[in-house]
């Protein structure tokens, strides 16, 4: 998904945190992956993404239900974020 996603600026930092952690290290230091990818996917940037991806198409089910997934037990901020996304439309 990080990389459908173009050069805009405003994705350069969730691609910073893709790239820095590999899968040994994210789930070694979950908290921290987790608490860089909130920073980096503000409420702005989520929905400038599903507005450029679409929020019906495959691509932004996957990177929801992945972030969702992600987050698990340890809070609800990217399912309330796309709640509110598909909500507004």
């Amino acid at each position: 998904m990080a990389n459908s996603l173009g050069n805009k600026p405003e994705y350069q930092a969730y691609k910073d945190v893709l790239m820095k952690y590999d899968v040994a290290d994210f789930m070694a230091n979950k908290e921290q992956v987790l608490a860089e990818l909130k920073q980096a996917l503000s409420p702005k940037v989520l929905a400038s993404i599903a507005k450029e991806v679409g929020v019906n198409t495959p691509e932004y089910k996957e990177f929801k239900n992945t972030l969702i997934s992600l987050e698990g037990g340890s809070g609800s901020y990217f399912k309330s974020q796309f709640e509110a996304i598909e909500r507004v439309g």
